[in-house]
């Protein structure tokens, strides 16, 4: 237990293939569980007491463990995410962040982006916890009350373009990397105006492929409907 709640640094842990392969495999599970429970509110009550307690947690520990505004703050999009999709009242940026989130809840399922410490650590663990929640909470918000035909292409690359260039600024006053565009994961480029270009067109196109998926979805069930 102290281990799990260690501040002491080791390094940066290596997931076995196997327990990444099981991991992954909990999405396309989650998505069912949600769109079978997606009218049960105890099911939508449930993830958000998950999510907020898990927020409460980490950044409880962040402050205890006295880690510096470069790491600490909630500025990463998926964290964003989380408290837009958890506190915000339905609307176009609560559609935008629930579409990103399950961008981002697959995204930081594929490349998981650990914490310096064991693997089995508040920090580590909360990832998958925080992530889980915002990707079911994100579907139950885009299944239930959304309205994504307001959420058009160009608002959509608006939003993310000053989110990440907000993010930019954030970075060069901390010393951060929120939003990785001080230096992007896998291709390690740490041109903050490339980073720009490449993390906005990449959130953008995927942000857009989903919300066209959920269109598509919503037009085949309401001709359903409409034949039966």
């Amino acid at each position: 237990m102290i281990e799990f709640f260690s501040n002491i640094r080791t390094e940066i842990p290596q997931m076995p293939l196997l327990i990444h392969s099981l991991i992954l495999s909990v999405l396309p599970f989650l998505m069912w569980l949600t769109l079978v429970n997606r009218d049960k509110p105890l099911y939508k009550t449930i993830w958000s007491i998950l999510l907020g307690l898990q927020l409460i947690t980490i950044y409880t520990w962040f402050f205890w463990a006295k880690l510096p505004l470069s790491e600490s703050l909630p500025l990463y999009h998926c964290r964003i995410g989380m408290f837009v999709v958890l506190l915000a009242r339905p609307g176009i940026l609560k559609d935008y962040f629930a579409l990103l989130g399950v961008v981002g809840g697959v995204l930081a399922m594929i490349h998981p982006d650990f914490y310096p410490y064991q693997f089995l650590h508040v920090t580590n663990i909360f990832f998958f916890i925080g992530h889980f929640a915002l990707f079911v909470l994100s579907l139950l918000h885009l299944m239930t009350q959304s309205n994504l035909d307001k959420l058009n292409p160009k608002l959509i690359i608006q939003l993310t373009l000053l989110i990440n260039m907000s993010l930019i600024f954030i970075n060069l006053l901390t010393g951060g990397n929120y939003g990785f565009m001080m230096k992007t994961p896998i291709l390690g480029i740490t041109n903050p105006f490339l980073n720009l270009f490449i993390v906005t067109t990449l959130l953008s196109f995927l942000v857009l492929f989903v919300k066209q998926i959920f269109q598509k979805v919503r037009m085949r069930a309401s001709l359903k409907t409409e034949e039966s």
